[in-house]
C-alpha cells in the first residue's frame, strides 16, 4: 500500500488534537481578556476614590485658594489624569481646576459632558462616573459631591460642591492588553509542548504499529510481514496483529477452497460484469468451449452464443434482471459457440447481484449434449414402441369391426331361424348357434375396449349421471340371467350417500355390469349383494365405496393374484367349466385406473368373493324437493325370508318416521301392522285374515313366476327407491296424488291395426326403425324419402294415414301437408286424409304451427312403439285385448339433463321388437350415422349449411329414437348452432363439435348394442 495512503491516519489524530489546542488559546484569551478588564476597572475606581477622597479633605481644611490649586496641579500632574477641578457656591462656580482659565467661572459656562455630570451627581446626591470618548482618547470622568465649610474659600459659612475628575484609561487598557498577551503566550507555549509530547506519544504507541500493520497487509507477501509484526508489536497491537495474521490465512484457505471448487465444479462457471464481458472463467468452462483464461478474459459473452435468436434473449433477460422485479434466477436452455465453431447443447441456470456498486452476472452452463441424444434416442424407442402398440390396437380394433359384421349377420340369421318352426334337435342347435355368437361379439367389444385404453384413445365423459340409475340399469340388464340360475339380487344405497354426480355413466355401468356378470358367472347358487356407501364428504365431491359381493366358488390367494390381467382367470378350469375371456376385471381395472380409482378383491374358497371399488367423483348440487306425506308411527310389516331385505327397505322407509316390522314367514301371530310388504320369495300361503289388508309386492321373479295376486300392486326388485315410498305413500293414504299410477298394469295396447300408410322420413334408419315397430301389427307400409315424394304419392295412391317428418329435403313436411291440404281442397274436400307429424321439436309452438298447416296429431321424436300405437288406433281399425285405450297425453320436452343411453328404453325396445331386429337397427344406424357425421363435417368444412343443418337434425332424430339420449342432446346442439347464422361463427368450433358429434356415434352405438345384446 504507497505511503500517501497512511497520511490520512496521521491526520486523523493530529488536526483533532490541533484543533483542541486552538480552542484551548482562545478560551484563555478570552478569560484572561474578561479578568484584566474587570481588575482594571476596578484599579481605575480605586485610585478615582482615593484622589477624590484626599482632594475633598483637603478642600475641607485649606483656607486658601492659591493652595488647593497648588494641591490640584500636583494631582493633576500624576499619570493618567486627564482633568481636575472642584465647583461650589452659590451659584456654582470653579474654585479650582487644573486649567487656571477656568478658575472663577460659573459651572453653566464650561458646558460638555462634564457640566452635565456635576449637575446630576449634585442632584442626585451621590458619586457618578462615566466613560468617554474623545479625539481618539478614552477617559473616565468621575463627580462626587462635596460640602464646604471654610469660609474663606467662597465667603460662605457652608456651601454645596463637587469634585470633578477625568482619568485617561487609554495608557491602562494598553498595559492591560499587553499583559493579557504575555499570559495567553505563555498558555499556549505550555499547551503546544504538552501537545508535541502528546504527539509524539503516539505516534511512537499508536501510529507507528499501525502503519507498519497497513504496510505489511500492502506489501506484496503479507502474510510473511503479518507474521513479523505479530513478533514485534506489543500489548493490543500484538493481539490484533496476530487477529490480521489468522484472518489472513483464514481468508486465503477459503480462498484456495473457492478455486478448487470452482476449478472442479461439473458445470462451467462464468462472471460477466454489466457490460458484458467476461471477468472470471473457470477452466471446466474453458474445457467446454476450447479456451484458455486468459483468452476469455474481457471479451464478450456474446462469442460464446452460437446463435443470434440466443443471443436476443440473453439481451431480453440483462432487461428482465435490471426491471423493477427482477426474477431470482432464470434456467433454460442455450446453443453454445466452441472455440472450433461447432455447437454445444447447453443447459444454462443464470443470477444477478450487486457487490460493491459492481454489477455481475452469474452464469452457470452445463453440456447436456449427451442428455439430449439420449432423450432423442428415447423419443425415437418411444415412438417406436407406440408405433407397435397402436399398430397392435389398430390391428385389433380393425379386426373387431370386420369381424363383428358377419357376426351381425350370423346373430341376426340365427334369431330369424329360431323364430321358424324347429324340432327340438334344430332348436336346440340354434341355442348354440346363438349363444356362441353372442360370446364371440361380447370377447370383440372387449377387445376393442382394451385397444383403445392401450392406445390411449379412450375418452371418459363428465356428465350428470347418477348411482341409483347406474346400478340398476346393471341390476336389470343382468336381472335375466339371475332368474335363470334362481340368484337374488339385492341392490342397498346408503341414505346419506349423494347418489347425483358428475362422471361417465356408460363406463361407470360398464364396470358394474363387469363385476355383476362374473357375480352371476361364478355363483352357483344364493344371493348377490350390490351395496354402495360414502366414506368422506368433500366439498363439491364425494369418496364411494361400491361393494359387490356373492356366495360362488371363492378364490384363493394365489387365485386373486392373478386377477385384472388382460386374458386370465383364475384357472384354466375356470374357463373350461365357466365361460369368459379374463378381460372384463382387466378392462374395469384400467378404468377404474382412468377415473383416479382402484379395485380390489377379497375371497376365500366356496365363500365366495367380494370385489371393493373405491372412487371419488364430483356430486351435483342438490335440488330441494317438496317434503312427502310423512308416515310417522305407521306399522309396515315386511314379510321375506332373507334379512337383507329387511336392510334394503329399511334404508329407503327409516327416515320417514314409520315402524318397520319384520317376519321370515307369514302365519297367524304377525303383529299388528298398517300395511304388508311382501317378497315372491315367501313360502307357502298367505292366511285369509291378510288377504284383504293392504299390501305391496316386491317381485324379484319374472312375471310369468311371480306368486303375486291379480289385482295387487307389486314393484320390481332391485328398485327405486322413490318408487317403493310413493307406493307406500298412495297405499297407505288412497287421497294422496303420486306416481302410482305407474305400478298399475299398463293400458292395453291393439293385437292387431288395419290400413295402409305412408311414412314420409328421409332417414332410412328412421324408417326401418318405424318398420319393425308397425309391421308385426298388420299394417301395410309405403315410404317417400321427402316431402315432394310423400305428396306425389298421396296424390297417386290412396292411404289411411300419413306419418310425416317435418324436417325434410326438398319439400318440408309443414309444406308438403299444406300440398295435400290443397289436393284433398281440388278434389271437393270430400275425404280427409289423416296427417300425424314427427318432429323432434316437442314444444307448444311446434305442435301449433303443425295443427295450422294441417296436420290431425303430433308425436315427438323419439318416437315409442306404445305412444305410436296409441295414436293410430285413434285413426284406424284396431283389434284390442282391452276396450278402452286413453288418449294421447301432451308430448313433453326431452329431458334437459339425459343418461348417455336410456337403458330401459333399450330395454323395452328388445321386449317390444326383439332383440335381433333391435340389434340390427343399431347397427344400421352405426353404419348410416358414422355417414351421416362425415357428410356433416365435410359440408361445415365446405360452408354447405342447410346439409349440415338437415345432417344434425337426422342424427338427433334417429340417435334419440334408439335411445341415445346424450347423442340426440349433443346432436340438438348443433343443429341450433348451425340453423342460426352459421356463417357469422367462427368455423373452428363447428369443426370440433361435428368432430366430437362424429366421434359419439361410435361410443353411443356400441353402449347401446351391448344394452341390447345383454338381454339374450
Amino acid at each position: 500500500m504507497p505511503r500517501s495512503r497512511t497520511l490520512p491516519l496521521n491526520w486523523l489524530i493530529m488536526l483533532p488534537l490541533a484543533g483542541a489546542w486552538l480552542v484551548l488559546g482562545v478560551l484563555l484569551l478570552v478569560f484572561s481578556a474578561s479578568t484584566n478588564r474587570h481588575t482594571g476597572e476596578q484599579l481605575i475606581q480605586q485610585r478615582a476614590d482615593s484622589l477624590m477622597s484626599n482632594l475633598q479633605m483637603t478642600a475641607e481644611t485649606v483656607d486658601r485658594r492659591h493652595e488647593l490649586q497648588r494641591i490640584i496641579l500636583a494631582m493633576g500632574a500624576e499619570s493618567g489624569v486627564h482633568e481636575l477641578l472642584i465647583v461650589a457656591g452659590e451659584p456654582l462656580q470653579v474654585v479650582a481646576s487644573l486649567d487656571a482659565s477656568d478658575i472663577g467661572k460659573p459651572l453653566s459656562a464650561l458646558g460638555g459632558s462634564d457640566t452635565r455630570l456635576i449637575e446630576r451627581s449634585l442632584r442626585e446626591h451621590r458619586p457618578l462616573s462615566a466613560n468617554v470618548e474623545e479625539h481618539d482618547q478614552q477617559h473616565r470622568d468621575f463627580a462626587m459631591p462635596i460640602l464646604l465649610s471654610n469660609s474663606q474659600l467662597l465667603d460662605q459659612l457652608q456651601s454645596p460642591g463637587a469634585i470633578y475628575l477625568g482619568l485617561d484609561t487609554g495608557a491602562l487598557q494598553n498595559v492591560q492588553q499587553q499583559r493579557i498577551l504575555q499570559q495567553s503566550a505563555l498558555l499556549m507555549l505550555g499547551t503546544a509542548i504538552l501537545l508535541a509530547l502528546l504527539v509524539g506519544l503516539l505516534r511512537r504507541k499508536v501510529l507507528a504499529p499501525l502503519n507498519q500493520l497497513l504496510q505489511a497487509i500492502a506489501s506484496g507477501n503479507p502474510e510473511l510481514r503479518l507474521q513479523q509484526a505479530s513478533q514485534e508489536a506489543q500489548g493490543e497491537f500484538q493481539v490484533l496483529a496476530q487477529t490480521l495474521y489468522q484472518q489472513y490465512q483464514r481468508e486465503q484457505r477459503d480462498k484456495a477452497r473457492l478455486q478448487s471448487i470452482l476449478a472442479s465444479a461439473a458445470e462451467g462457471i462464468l462472471l460477466v460484469d454489466g457490460r458484458g464481458l467476461i471477468s472470471y472463467a473457470n477452466p471446466t468452462l474453458c474445457r467446454l468451449f476450447g479456451y484458455t483464461e486468459q483468452a476469455l478474459l474481457g471479451q464478450s459473452v456474446m462469442q460464446l452464443v452460437y446463435t443470434n435468436s440466443d443471443r436476443e434473449r440473453l439481451r431480453q433477460l440483462r432487461h428482465e434482471f435490471r426491471s423493477e422485479a427482477p426474477p431470482s434466477q432464470f434456467t433454460g436452455e442455450l446453443l453454445g459457440c466452441s472455440q472450433s465453431g461447432a455447437p454445444l447443447q447447453l443447459a444454462m441456470t443464470c443470477s444477478h447481484i450487486h457487490l460493491h456498486d459492481e454489477e455481475i452476472f452469474t452464469v452457470m452452463l452445463h453440456d447436456i449434449g449427451e442428455r439430449k441424444e439420449a432423450e432423442r434416442l428415447l423419443q425415437q424407442a418411444r415412438e417406436s414402441a407406440e408405433s407397435a402398440s397402436r399398430a397392435k390396437s389398430e390391428f385389433l380394433a380393425t379386426m373387431s369391426h370386420e369381424i363383428r359384421t358377419p357376426m351381425n349377420g350370423v346373430i341376426g340369421m340365427a334369431q330369424v331361424l329360431a323364430d321358424t318352426p324347429l324340432n327340438n334337435q334344430q332348436r336346440e342347435l340354434v341355442g348354440t348357434l346363438q349363444h356362441s355368437a353372442e360370446l364371440l361379439l361380447t370377447l370383440l367389444n372387449d377387445i376393442l375396449d382394451l385397444s383403445k385404453i392401450e392406445a390411449g384413445m379412450l375418452r371418459l365423459e363428465h356428465t350428470a349421471c347418477n348411482w341409483e340409475d347406474i346400478l340398476l340399469d346393471a341390476c336389470k340388464l343382468m336381472q335375466p340371467h339371475a332368474q335363470k340360475k334362481e340368484l337374488q339380487l339385492y341392490l342397498l344405497i346408503d341414505p346419506d350417500a349423494p347418489v347425483a354426480i358428475l362422471g361417465d355413466p356408460i363406463r361407470l355401468r360398464q364396470i358394474v355390469l363387469n363385476l355383476l356378470s362374473n357375480a352371476v358367472k361364478f355363483t352357483r347358487q344364493g344371493h348377490i349383494h350390490i351395496e354402495l356407501s360414502v366414506t368422506r364428504q368433500l366439498t363439491g365431491s364425494a369418496g364411494f365405496r361400491l361393494r359387490i359381493r356373492d356366495t360362488g366358488i371363492g378364490m384363493t390367494q394365489a387365485q386373486q393374484a392373478r386377477l385384472f390381467q388382460p386374458f386370465t382367470q383364475a384357472d384354466s378350469s375356470t374357463t373350461r367349466e365357466f365361460g369368459g375371456t379374463g378381460l372384463g376385471l382387466s378392462i374395469s381395472r384400467r378404468l377404474l385406473e382412468l377415473m383416479q380409482g382402484s379395485i380390489s378383491v377379497s375371497s376365500a374358497p366356496e365363500q365366495g368373493s367380494c370385489f371393493t371399488l373405491d372412487l371419488t367423483l364430483p356430486c351435483q348440487t342438490q335440488q330441494h324437493t317438496a317434503s312427502p306425506p310423512s308416515l310417522s308411527d305407521k306399522r309396515i310389516l315386511l314379510l321375506d325370508p332373507q334379512p337383507l331385505s329387511l336392510e334394503i327397505v329399511q334404508s329407503s322407509l327409516a327416515r320417514e318416521g314409520c315402524i318397520l316390522l319384520y317376519a321370515e314367514q307369514a302365519n297367524d301371530t304377525l303383529p299388528p301392522h298398517d300395511l304388508l310388504l311382501i317378497s315372491d320369495r315367501i313360502g307357502g300361503s298367505l292366511p285369509p285374515q291378510l288377504r284383504s289388508e293392504p299390501q305391496l309386492w316386491l317381485c324379484s321373479l319374472p312375471h310369468e313366476h311371480c306368486r303375486c295376486p291379480v289385482g295387487v300392486r307389486r314393484l320390481p326388485q332391485p328398485g327405486k327407491r322413490s318408487e317403493l315410498l310413493q307406493a307406500v305413500q298412495q297405499l297407505l293414504d288412497p287421497n294422496q296424488t303420486t306416481a302410482a299410477a305407474s305400478l298399475s298394469n299398463p293400458t292395453s295396447l291393439p293385437q292387431r291395426l288395419h290400413g295402409r300408410l305412408l311414412v314420409v322420413e328421409d332417414t332410412q334408419l328412421n324408417q326401418q326403425v318405424i318398420r319393425a315397430m308397425l309391421e308385426p301389427y298388420g299394417l301395410t307400409l309405403a315410404f317417400a324419402d321427402n316431402g315432394q315424394l310423400g305428396v306425389e304419392a298421396c296424390t297417386r295412391e290412396t292411404f289411411d294415414l300419413v306419418l310425416m317428418d317435418c324436417l325434410m329435403p326438398v319439400l318440408d313436411g309443414l309444406d308438403a301437408t299444406r300440398a295435400i291440404r290443397a289436393h284433398e281442397a281440388s278434389l271437393g274436400g270430400t275425404r280427409h286424409l289423416p296427417i300425424i307429424a314427427l318432429t323432434a321439436n316437442a314444444y307448444k309452438e311446434s305442435r301449433q304451427r303443425c295443427l295450422e298447416a294441417g296436420m290431425d296429431d303430433f308425436l315427438s321424436k323419439p318416437v315409442m312403439r306404445d305412444e305410436l300405437l296409441k295414436v293410430l288406433q285413434r285413426y284406424l281399425p284396431a283389434t284390442h285385448d282391452a276396450p278402452t285405450p286413453e288418449a294421447t297425453e301432451e308430448p313433453q320436452p326431452m329431458p334437459s339433463q339425459p343418461g348417455p343411453v336410456d337403458y330401459p328404453r333399450i330395454v323395452q325396445m328388445c321386449e317390444q321388437l326383439g332383440t335381433a331386429v333391435m340389434s340390427n337397427l343399431l347397427q344400421e344406424f352405426a353404419r348410416q350415422a358414422g355417414s351421416m357425421a362425415d357428410e356433416m363435417c365435410t359440408a361445415i368444412d365446405g360452408a354447405d349449411w342447410p346439409t349440415a343443418h338437415r345432417m344434425a337434425h337426422s342424427l338427433k332424430g334417429s340417435s334419440g329414437t334408439l335411445g341415445m339420449d346424450a347423442l340426440s342432446q349433443q346432436a340438438a346442439a348443433l343443429e341450433q348452432q348451425l340453423k342460426h347464422a352459421p356463417a357469422q361463427l367462427p368455423l373452428e368450433p363447428l369443426r370440433e363439435a361435428a368432430q366430437q358429434l362424429r366421434a359419439g356415434v361410435e361410443q353411443h352405438s356400441q353402449a347401446a348394442l351391448a344394452c341390447c345384446q345383454a338381454q339374450t
